[in-house]
């Protein structure tokens, strides 16, 4: 019995290695307030027009944005996803498809991403965490433009699964903690070739239990080019702005 019972000031220490039987969960629902800019052109030959300034789509709309995650064992499991409508209407100053320049017209743009992501736990350090890993973002976007005169419409999509090299960042500093999660590639996808960006920072407060109060930014570049119905397309979409809302971690 004397050698088990040498054991037992060790057992604090053992149970630091003993992985948690129970994984850490998170979820969160947030307020999304986007805006679409940069710009686009569908056709050949056509020059791009601006999407906030000549296309009206420069109005924030709030939307929903959820997220969900699970952790054990040195490994991350994440999920999110927003679905954004914009509209806007303005005066084509270049053509875009057969709509000539200087055809009044109304504008709608959908955009859709879900992303999910594997990262496992390479450096620990205490209040520092560093992330790697790999995910995949489903990227719906639908662009139309619709002339009540002549009757015509122009509709730019494009729709796939970008994989992508993730990169999550964390800084614990106990009630309040920072993170950075940023992912990207560059690589054909179809009819499209392009270069994808999704990047987000937030800042999160304990405020008691197992709820955080949050508020950041995410930053979203898309520079696609390829063909849309037939048509030639060159686009350089960015899609960003200010989230909050409410986190619970168990």
């Amino acid at each position: 019995m004397r050698p088990a019972l040498a054991l037992l000031p060790l057992v604090p220490l053992l149970g630091g290695c003993i992985p948690r039987l129970v994984p850490h969960v998170e979820a969160s629902v947030a307020a999304f307030a986007p805006v679409f800019a940069g710009d686009a052109s569908q056709g050949a030959g056509n020059p791009p027009l601006e999407l906030d300034r000549e296309l009206g789509l420069d109005d924030r709309e709030l939307v929903p944005a959820v997220g969900a995650a699970v952790e054990w064992v040195g490994l991350r499991v994440e999920a999110s996803g927003f679905r954004s409508r914009i509209d806007g209407d303005d005066t084509l100053a270049a053509a875009f498809g057969g709509l000539p320049a200087g055809t009044a017209v109304d504008t709608e743009g959908k955009f859709t991403v879900v992303r999910g992501a594997v990262l496992i736990s390479g450096i620990d350090a205490g209040i520092v965490k560093i992330r790697p890993g790999l995910g995949v973002d489903v990227v719906y976007l639908d662009l139309e433009a619709k002339s009540g005169v002549l009757g015509a419409t122009e509709k730019l999509e494009a729709q796939g699964a970008v994989p992508l090299l993730v990169l999550n960042g964390e800084v614990d500093l106990g009630p309040l903690r920072g993170l950075v999660d940023v992912s990207g590639i560059r690589g054909d996808y179809r009819d499209v070739t392009g270069t994808f960006l999704d990047g987000e920072a937030t800042l999160r407060l304990k405020v008691g239990g197992p709820a955080e109060l949050f508020a950041g930014y995410r930053y979203l570049r898309l520079e696609l080019e390829g063909t849309s119905n037939g048509a030639a397309f060159d686009s350089n979409f960015r899609f960003h702005g200010p989230l909050a809302g409410i986190a619970v971690r168990f």
